[in-house]
């Protein structure tokens, strides 16, 4: 789920549609300045900290994904389930655990 739903805009590794370069899409590259899973090794565990409970409160909230990204992929949208499981492993894991689950 977060390979498909997340890494594509706070991962390194994209393969960018025609359309990623057109705003709003084009904008999804400050995402990875924010949170950058290819970079979590480096995070200190405040950051892990912090970003796991920002994991869980914006897929709460259900403002990540962001709309006009799951409007051109679809499959980025996660279901009410899916959510629910993303907040769960993000609310509750350990944040020396969360690093072995970076990729």
């Amino acid at each position: 789920m977060l390979v498909a739903s997340c890494y594509p805009c706070h991962a390194n590794e994209r393969n960018d549609p025609w359309y990623a370069h057109l705003a709003p899409s084009s904008w999804s590259s400050r995402g990875r300045a924010l949170l950058n899973f290819d970079e979590w090794r480096a995070y200190d565990p405040a950051k892990r900290s912090a970003e796991m409970a920002a994991i869980a409160a914006v897929v709460r909230d259900g403002s990540m994904p962001l709309t006009d990204y799951t409007f051109f992929n679809p499959a980025a949208r996660l279901n009410v389930p899916e959510r629910q499981e993303i907040v769960r492993w993000a609310s509750a894991l350990p944040v020396h655990g969360a690093e072995g689950n970076s990729r």
